[in-house]
């Protein structure tokens, strides 16, 4: 399963029972400065291929034009705002070699997933930059209210300082 504070998502799980034949699947995050990282097991995944297609928001690898001899098929997962991940897929059949992917209704409904996982890694995202400003703002607001507070308790002991002044009573403070 996957683990959010980590960049790398892996699991054995089969990608849905509606596809033609099971794969394996691996999902690839950036970085802050947007380069995948690799799982930490012994997968056998081509960070290379798969940074390749996060930069260029094309799928890569076997079934596709780009890199067709690799064995994994490497799937961007595009949001509105940007990338955000690759999918890398690797069938447990070998003799299904990307040809699982050549079904058109394969592929839309592997596009499909794809899109949808692009948009909730972008919402969460979009949640978390949302939250770091709330609170960047928050503190500010406390800093201005307490800056307020200390500048009117400085003004009353002043004001209270003058007054006792004015009616001849030693608090004990130097004057100024």
């Amino acid at each position: 399963l996957c683990d959010w504070s980590s960049d790398v998502c892996s699991s054995d799980l089969l990608v849905g029972s509606g596809f033609a034949a099971a794969a394996g699947a691996t999902l690839l995050l950036p970085d802050d400065e947007g380069s995948l990282q690799g799982p930490n097991g012994g997968e056998p995944l081509d960070i290379g291929i798969a940074q390749w297609a996060f930069d260029h928001a094309q799928a890569a690898g076997t079934g596709t034009d780009t890199l067709p001899a690799s064995p994994i098929f490497y799937l961007p997962l595009i949001a509105p705002m940007r990338t955000r991940g690759v999918l890398a897929l690797l069938p447990l059949e070998a003799a299904q070699h990307g040809r699982w992917l050549l079904v058109p209704e394969q592929r839309q409904h592997l596009d499909t997933f794809a899109a949808l996982a692009a948009i909730a890694l972008e919402q969460f995202a979009l949640q978390h930059v949302f939250l770091q400003a709330f609170h960047l703002h928050a503190h500010r607001r406390l800093r201005a209210v307490d800056h307020l507070c200390r500048a009117g308790e400085t003004a009353v002991i002043g004001n209270g300082h003058q007054g006792t002044q004015q009616l001849g009573i030693d608090t004990g403070v130097v004057g100024h």
